[in-house]
């Protein structure tokens, strides 16, 4: 059985992902059978902003339709979590075209070049911002 639950720092031990920033108030794991399939949400980098993220068990085959349905949803549903959440923003690798025709099919729309961004690596990402994102305030 598929399921949506609070994300517990466990499931990024199933999944082979590491986060850097512990400040997942807004993260969620999507399991079958109780194994995580993916962890996605939007963690905090100043007042109002936030960026979104998504990991996947590589071990494991997700449903596309069916994640990119849940993400936008979680999307959309960003001021009810922060009434001050005035930007969803996210990176991709510039080098990886399927994330970057996901975040387009998710709303997200491109800002620009993130050059010598990946630490790890140092390839270049890209920046977009989630266009949908409607205040329910004018708060913030």
């Amino acid at each position: 059985m598929i399921d949506i639950r609070d994300y517990i720092p466990e499931d990024s031990l199933t999944i082979d992902t590491h986060f850097k920033d512990d400040s997942k108030e807004f993260s969620w794991t999507i399991t079958e059978d109780e194994v995580p399939l993916a962890i996605l949400g939007v963690y905090c980098l100043h007042h109002g902003c936030y960026r979104a993220f998504t990991c996947f068990n590589k071990k494991k085959k997700i449903s596309p339709l069916f994640i990119t349905k849940i993400a936008k949803l979680l999307l959309q549903q960003g001021p009810r979590l922060d009434p001050c959440m005035g930007r969803i923003e996210a990176t991709v690798r510039r080098d990886f075209p399927i994330a970057i025709r996901w975040a387009t099919l998710l709303g997200f729309e491109y800002e620009g070049i993130l050059h010598n961004f990946d630490e790890d690596d140092g390839s270049d990402h890209l920046m977009f911002y989630f266009k949908g994102l409607k205040r329910e305030n004018n708060v913030g």
